[in-house]
């Protein structure tokens, strides 16, 4: 649905940052990203693949149980703020009427 349907990919990006900035500071790693960064050099990735990506750019460990842990979390923060600030994309409600499809977005 990233901005298909529904713009969700900002939103998540923003739960990104916030759960990354974290995982960094725990790190004494002092960099830190806002949504609109971490979109813009992390995109095409899930947030397990951002974890990877992050722990070979700063080269600190993070074990399966904790990285899990994290995607988990990443997950439902995400999931709550879709379910509270959703906005369907133009036309993405006229194309499901087309396509046959009632259900609103």
């Amino acid at each position: 649905m990233d901005n298909a349907l529904v713009f969700s990919e900002e939103l998540a990006f923003e739960d990104c940052a916030e759960l990354t900035n974290e995982i960094l500071a725990a790190r004494g790693i002092p960099n830190r990203y806002t949504g609109p960064e971490l979109m813009g050099e992390f995109v095409r990735q899930n947030f397990r693949g951002m974890l990877v990506s992050l722990r070979e750019k700063f080269k600190y460990e993070i074990d399966d149980i904790e990285r899990e842990a994290y995607v988990t979390k990443e997950e439902d923060k995400v999931i709550g703020k879709i379910k509270e600030r959703l906005c369907s994309c133009p036309g993405a409600n006229e194309k499901n009427r087309k396509a046959g499809k009632e259900t609103q977005v």
